[in-house]
């Protein structure tokens, strides 16, 4: 089994380096709901649905604060439901379409100026 924790992250065809111990998804297969339901003379059964309005993805993490991030982060933002992002590490590859930045990202200037992007989109392929 291979540990995973410094993946290489694409988005659309530009390689962005996240800080370290910031990256990670959820691939968007979704939540299921388990309901009880009384069977009678005190039998209890459960019943079970998936919730489709969870099935997105939902990728995040931090980046560098710098001009040329402000400005690549900027250019994404416009992109709506029209980014790629492709994740992968030694034989594990990931493949997000269809995303769209989510959030404004703020530009913290500090001792470790960084920002968060986050982006969310169809169900991991």
């Amino acid at each position: 089994m291979t540990t995973l924790y410094d993946p290489t992250v694409v988005i659309n065809n530009r390689q962005y380096y996240f800080k370290p111990n910031t990256f990670s998804y959820i691939g968007g297969l979704g939540e299921t709901s388990v309901e009880a339901l009384s069977g009678g003379g005190g039998t209890v059964t459960t019943a079970h649905s998936e919730d489709v309005s969870t099935k997105v993805s939902h990728v995040k993490g931090m980046l560098d604060l710098n001009r040329t991030n402000i400005e690549n982060v900027e250019a994404l933002k416009n992109l709506i439901g029209l980014c790629v992002i492709t994740v992968h590490e030694k034989d594990f590859q990931k493949v997000f379409v269809n995303m769209s930045m989510t959030n404004d990202p703020e530009n913290s200037f500090k001792v470790n100026p960084e920002m968060p992007i986050e982006f969310k989109g169809d169900p991991v392929l």
